[in-house]
């Protein structure tokens, strides 16, 4: 018996209103940037296919976050046209390449929490 999501193992998921979307593929380091923020504390679920790569939970914060290889060229680091979209409409997607970006944004979680203790 198959559990898994419509699609699953053909690289297709689905969408609420029934569109077929391709999996996105993940930047070299997104499993060490997702294991950081576990190991900070953090609760991490890995997304992949809406617009953004992790979405990240501490202190009673979210945060979402995408997921960029700095061994990459510029060029190649830019966000997709989802991505950039959702950044325009107001949607609060941050990028996230290194070990010191995974501590700045648990950092601002941090601080958003105790906003939300006040």
């Amino acid at each position: 018996m198959d559990c898994g999501p419509p699609g699953a193992g053909s690289g297709v998921g689905t969408q609420a209103q029934g569109e077929e979307v391709r999996k996105r593929r993940t930047d070299a380091n997104h499993a060490v940037i997702a294991g950081y923020f576990e190991r900070l504390g953090a609760l991490v679920h890995k997304t992949n296919i809406s617009g953004w790569d992790l979405t990240v939970s501490k202190f009673g914060a979210i945060a979402l976050i995408e997921v960029k290889d700095p061994a990459k060229p510029p060029s190649a680091r830019k966000l997709t046209p989802t991505s950039q979209k959702m950044v325009e409409d107001g949607w609060p997607i941050r990028e996230v390449r290194t070990l010191d970006h995974v501590m700045a944004v648990v950092e601002e979680l941090r601080k958003q929490g105790m906003r939300r203790d006040l």
